[in-house]
C-alpha cells in the first residue's frame, strides 16, 4: 500500500537529488548546505514553470543519465533567471540563502554574480509585509504598518551589514573574502532594480552600501596613515616611503581601484615628494617614492579629465606630473608629462613654468643640432611663442629669439 508517509519519503529524495544536482553545478565541489536546504525544489516545483523542469531532471539522473547535463543545465538557467520582483516571498527568501551560499563558496564572477542574485532576492522578500510578520518573532503578529516599515528597512540591511562586516575584519590584512565583501557591495544598486525596490527604498540600500564599502576601505588605509605620519617624524621618507605607497597601490587593487584610495594617495605623498624633492639627493629618491602609484595618479587624472566638477583634484594631480616630468628622460618624455599638467589644470604655476622651460630648451636642442636645422625656423618660433604664453619670464626666452633670429632663411629644395 501505498501510504503519504511513503510519498513524502520519495518527495524528499527526489528535492535532496535535484538539490546537490543545483548545488555541484553552482558551486563545483564545495560542501554542500544541510539537507534540509532542499526544500528549495519543492517551491521550485510549486512556481509556474518548475514542475516539468523539476520532473524531467528526475526522470533523467534516475532513468536517463546522458540527459542529466541537459536537465540541470535548463533547470539551473531557469532558477537564474527568475525576476526576484515577480517571486513569492518564500521562495525569495530561499532563493536568498541558496545564492548566499553559493557566493562564500566560490570565487571571482561566480560569487559576484551569486551575491547579485541573493540581494536581489532577499530585498524582493522583504518588501512583502505579510511574510515577514510570518518570519518575523512572536510579537510580530501585532505590528502596526509603520513597525512593519522600520522593520522592513532593518531587514533589508542585515545582509549589507554582514558584509560590511567582512569587508572591514580583512581590510587590514586585505584578504581575498573581505574583497569579495566590497564586489557584493558594488553590485547593490543591479539588485535593487532587480528586486523592484521603490525608489526611495532603493537608493537609500545603495547609500547604506556605499557607506559600508567606504569604511572598509578607511579600515584598510589608516595603518598607512599611521606609517605616513611616523616616517615623516623619524626622517625616514625616503627610505620607508616607497614601501608605503606600493601598500596603496596594493589596497587599490584589493578595492576594484577605489577612487578614494587614489585621492588620499596623492593627498599623503606630496608633502612627502616636496621633502624628497628639496633636498640635494631628491632626484635619485623621488622616481623611487612616485612609481608605485603612478597607475593610481593616471586613473585620478582620467577622472579630472571625464568630471569638470572634479577640479578640486587637479592641481594636486598636475603637481604629481610635474614631479614626473621633472625626473623623467628623455626631454620628449618630460614635455609630454608636462603637457599632461597643463591640460589637467590650465592655471598650474608650476606646470606652466616646468612646461615653458623644457620648450625652450627643447628649441635651443634643435638649434645647437646644426645650421640645416633651420628649415624647422617656423616650428621653432611657434614653440617659443607657446612658451612666453606659459611663463613671459623664462629665462632663456630672450636669448633664443636673439638667436633664431640671427638664422637665415632658406629656401626648401
Amino acid at each position: 500500500m501505498w501510504r503519504p508517509d511513503d510519498a513524502a519519503l520519495l518527495g524528499r529524495i527526489e528535492a535532496e537529488l535535484v538539490f546537490a544536482a543545483l548545488w555541484r553545478h553552482e558551486a563545483g565541489e564545495a560542501a554542500p548546505p544541510h539537507p534540509r536546504a532542499a526544500g528549495l525544489v519543492s517551491l521550485l516545483r510549486s512556481h509556474p514553470g518548475g514542475e516539468a523542469r523539476v520532473a524531467r531532471l528526475v526522470g533523467a539522473r534516475l532513468e536517463r543519465p546522458h540527459e542529466a547535463p541537459a536537465a540541470t543545465d535548463d533547470l539551473v538557467g531557469w532558477v537564474r533567471n527568475l525576476r526576484a520582483a515577480d517571486t513569492p516571498p518564500h521562495l525569495a527568501h530561499h532563493l536568498a540563502l541558496f545564492y548566499r551560499r553559493v557566493a562564500m563558496a566560490t570565487e571571482g564572477a561566480t560569487a559576484r554574480a551569486a551575491w547579485r542574485r541573493s540581494l536581489a532576492a532577499w530585498f524582493a522578500m522583504t518588501e512583502e509585509g505579510a511574510y515577514l510578520r510570518r518570519v518575523g518573532p512572536a510579537e510580530a503578529e501585532a505590528w502596526s504598518d509603520d513597525d512593519v516599515d522600520a522593520r522592513r528597512s532593518l531587514a533589508a540591511r542585515q545582509p549589507l551589514d554582514e558584509l560590511g562586516r567582512r569587508a572591514r575584519e580583512g581590510a587590514a590584512a586585505t584578504t581575498v573574502e573581505a574583497a569579495a565583501a566590497l564586489r557584493a557591495l558594488d553590485g547593490v544598486a543591479v539588485a535593487v532594480a532587480e528586486a523592484g525596490l521603490p525608489v526611495a527604498r532603493g537608493r537609500a540600500l545603495v547609500a547604506h552600501a556605499s557607506r559600508l564599502r567606504a569604511a572598509a576601505v578607511e579600515e584598510a588605509l589608516a595603518p598607512v596613515a599611521q606609517h605616513v605620519a611616523d616616517m615623516v617624524i623619524r626622517d625616514a621618507v625616503a627610505r620607508e616611503g616607497p614601501a608605503a605607497m606600493a601598500r596603496l597601490a596594493t589596497i587599490w587593487h584589493w578595492s576594484q581601484r577605489d577612487e578614494h584610495v587614489e585621492r588620499f594617495a596623492v593627498d599623503e605623498v606630496t608633502p612627502l615628494a616636496w621633502r624628497i624633492y628639496q633636498r640635494a639627493s631628491g632626484f635619485g629618491a623621488l622616481p623611487e617614492l612616485l612609481a608605485p602609484i603612478v597607475p593610481l595618479v593616471e586613473a585620478l587624472a582620467r577622472r579630472v579629465e571625464a568630471d569638470p566638477t572634479a577640479v578640486a583634484y587637479a592641481a594636486p594631480v598636475a603637481q604629481m606630473f610635474v614631479f614626473r616630468s621633472e625626473m623623467a628622460r628623455p626631454l620628449a618624455r618630460r614635455i609630454e608629462l608636462a603637457e599632461r599638467a597643463v591640460t589637467l589644470c590650465p592655471s598650474h604655476r608650476n606646470g606652466r613654468f616646468v612646461l615653458a622651460s623644457l620648450l625652450c630648451r627643447d628649441v635651443k636642442r634643435q638649434l645647437d643640432a646644426g645650421f640645416w636645422r633651420v628649415v624647422d625656423r617656423a616650428a621653432m618660433e611657434a614653440t617659443l611663442d607657446r612658451a612666453a604664453t606659459l611663463n613671459p619670464n623664462a629665462r632663456a626666452l630672450d636669448a633664443l629669439r636673439k638667436r633664431l633670429a640671427s638664422r637665415p632663411r632658406l629656401r626648401l629644395w
